[in-house]
């Protein structure tokens, strides 16, 4: 457990230093756009990461990150974010996948295709956080 718990701590780490720090070095491909997401999440923050920012994520999940997108929401007062993963190849989204679900419940993450939506919210965010990923799967 305490593996795991490491790597959460790695993980939320780089994601703190990364959203805390504007993009840097060369640019990465693309992170598809913002997701359109209920009317009353409120964008506060929306950063895609350069390739260099996303090298220290793609050793941490053990898989090339080809683009990575973080977005902020204000939700009534809440904050919850959004990482718009975007695998380099399919298997490397199977290790993604595999690496989340390790760390976080699969409420809290879903994949289409190369792409893996992630949410990054505390505990009272987790009805926002259903709400969000029952739109994701319909578009």
């Amino acid at each position: 457990m305490s593996d795991h718990r490491g790597l959460v701590h790695a993980l939320l780490a780089i994601a703190v230093a990364l959203a805390c720090s504007p993009p840097n070095g060369s640019p990465a491909a693309e992170a598809p756009a913002t997701p359109k997401m209920p009317k009353h999440w409120r964008v506060t923050s929306d950063i895609n990461f350069s390739a260099t920012d996303i090298r220290p994520v793609s050793v941490q999940l053990g898989a090339k990150v080809g683009a990575l997108r973080n977005t902020t929401y204000d939700i009534n007062g809440k904050q919850l974010k959004l990482n718009t993963i975007v695998a380099a190849t399919l298997g490397d989204a199977d290790a993604i996948v595999a690496a989340l679900g390790k760390i976080k419940p699969k409420e809290f993450f879903l994949r289409r295709g190369l792409i893996i939506y992630e949410f990054v919210g505390s505990d009272d965010t987790l009805p926002e956080i259903r709400k969000g990923r029952a739109r994701l799967a319909k578009q």
